[in-house]
């Protein structure tokens, strides 16, 4: 019983904060001061990196993080010093800790140490994060390019799928000991296994509270504001409900052809990492 007790003042004193402003009922503390000016330097080690394609749970992996380890996150997508991202959920951040440096593209990350730095890289079906990506607005109704202005992205290798295939080979050319994969789709089915995986990765221990219902309010609380922020372009049109809500749209014949121009672009990342994407008809 008493230790029991002496368990549960714990859970009280350390996790009560943080539960609360996860679900909106208390203040930000008053005892983690503001971010400092932090530079980006190349040459450290010890630093930890997060590398996302668009449209692949960037905002939702933040929050996770955000939430359970306090750790302030920093974007390195500009040419320019590293800027605080968007801390959607108000939460308080403790800017003593080792912060994580996030991305889109994996061509800032070239000149890291690769041995002596973490990388958590999020991996999405590319028919879904870059159909998602490609679509734009018109006069103010959300239109999809046709089939072949998509296929064609594929087939003659624009940037944007440059861009993917650049983000999977920066991941395999990390150190694995340094280096963590999450699936997007996992990650949407499996959250609880996905963000154990992610703290461990990050030294971070395992709290009490980290519960299903727990990162389900994280996750409805972000969703609500990439809603809002994006509503102009859509905002999340699958909701992490349909993991292949976009090819679904696609004709399969389509899809295949997709398939190969990826194979052949890169065998031994296909081969390694998104011959689960192929298409089954």
């Amino acid at each position: 019983m008493r230790n029991f007790c002496i368990r549960f003042l714990c859970l009280a004193l350390f996790a009560l904060p943080l539960i609360g402003s996860i679900y909106g009922c208390s203040k930000k503390s008053n005892k983690i001061s503001g971010p400092p000016n932090r530079p980006f330097n190349r040459e450290e080690t010890g630093q930890n990196f997060l590398l996302t394609f668009p449209r692949s749970g960037t905002n939702l992996v933040s929050c996770y993080i955000q939430g359970l380890t306090q750790r302030p996150i920093w974007l390195i997508d500009q040419k320019s010093s590293p800027h605080l991202a968007n801390n959607r959920l108000s939460l308080s951040l403790d800017y003593s800790k080792t912060p994580i440096y996030r991305s889109h593209k994996g061509d800032r990350f070239e000149g890291l140490n690769k041995s002596g730095n973490k990388l958590i890289l999020i991996v999405r079906n590319y028919k879904e994060c870059i159909h998602r990506e490609s679509s734009y607005q018109s006069d103010e109704k959300f239109v999809y390019r046709s089939d072949e202005e998509f296929a064609n992205f594929f087939l003659k290798m624009e940037p944007i799928v440059k861009n993917y295939i650049k983000n999977l080979a920066t991941y395999d050319q990390w150190d694995p000991q340094n280096r963590l994969l999450i699936f997007y789709e996992d990650l949407m089915t499996s959250p609880l296994e996905q963000v154990t995986r992610i703290l461990s990765f990050f030294g971070e221990p395992i709290p009490p509270y980290l519960t299903g219902e727990f990162l389900q309010s994280i996750g409805d609380q972000t969703l609500e504001s990439y809603h809002s922020q994006h509503k102009k372009t859509g905002g999340s049109h699958t909701k992490g409900k349909d993991l292949k809500f976009h090819s679904n749209q696609i004709s399969p014949s389509v899809l295949v052809e997709i398939d190969a121009a990826m194979k052949q672009a890169n065998p031994h990342l296909w081969e390694t990492y998104l011959n689960r994407y192929q298409t089954d008809i």
